[in-house]
């Protein structure tokens, strides 16, 4: 028996809504923090508002899905359903990746308000432009993922046809991972110049290696992705790819 990556279209909107809330609890704190409190927003704050509301986007395309189906066989679902499920698996795959590059530019400019250090500096720049780059090309091969665009969900039209989605989609995760790596452990070796009392470097250590978490995330999540690139009943198979882009 092969692999699945099926779930209940109820877990997808549990999770995908769940985490979304989370997020925004997050991110509605610190902005309370730093705009009426502290007095001293940055472009970090932008960065990390726009991929909430990217999130948001994400999960609204989520639940979009499971109105039309997600979860349930192909087979057993109208042309019309098939239709409008599908669209809004299109646009689910660009919003997340916007969502997924605006978190790492938000988490990148704070390097650069806390550490002065001028080679950091410099090697945070440095990936700021690879994340950039990264960023237009999952932009662009989502958006332009099939030619024309609507052969995504429109899979009679002649002459269609698409990018190999298992090719784009892992290349992708693939830099995500390391470039996810490449942000979490640049910070830790100037914890060691800081003038702090070593309990409080430590956890401060600690709570930048939390960041772990999310490549561990996204290791995970290569098994669901390698299932639906391949899938032929997208329906049953895409709940489990879209809890894990919201763990």
């Amino acid at each position: 028996m092969g692999m699945s990556g099926h779930a209940s279209g109820e877990a997808v909107v549990g999770v995908t809504v769940g985490m979304t809330a989370l997020a925004a609890i997050s991110v509605i704190s610190r902005l309370a923090t730093r705009v009426g409190i502290v007095r001293n927003p940055g472009i970090d704050d932008a960065f990390i508002t726009v991929a909430l509301l990217f999130s948001v986007a994400t999960t609204i395309t989520m639940i979009l899905q499971v109105k039309h189906g997600m979860g349930k066989h192909e087979d057993t679902l109208s042309k019309q359903d098939q239709l409008a499920q599908l669209k809004p698996f299109w646009a689910s795959v660009w919003v997340y990746n916007l969502a997924i590059s605006c978190t790492k530019f938000s988490i990148l400019f704070q390097y650069l308000r806390i550490f002065p250090g001028k080679k950091f500096r410099s090697i945070c720049y440095i990936l700021i432009g690879v994340v950039f780059v990264y960023s237009c090309w999952t932009f662009f091969s989502a958006v332009f993922a099939c030619t024309p665009v609507q052969y995504f969900w429109k899979p009679d039209i002649p002459g269609g046809h698409c990018l190999d989605r298992f090719a784009v989609w892992f290349a992708n995760a693939g830099i995500n991972i390391v470039t996810d790596i490449a942000t979490g452990v640049l910070p830790l070796p100037v914890f060691n110049s800081l003038e702090l009392a070593k309990r409080q470097k430590y956890a401060l250590m600690t709570v930048f290696a939390l960041g772990g978490f999310t490549c561990i995330v996204s290791i995970l999540r290569l098994q669901s992705l390698y299932v639906i690139s391949k899938a032929t009943d997208v329906s049953w198979n895409n709940p489990l790819a879209a809890i894990w882009s919201h763990a």
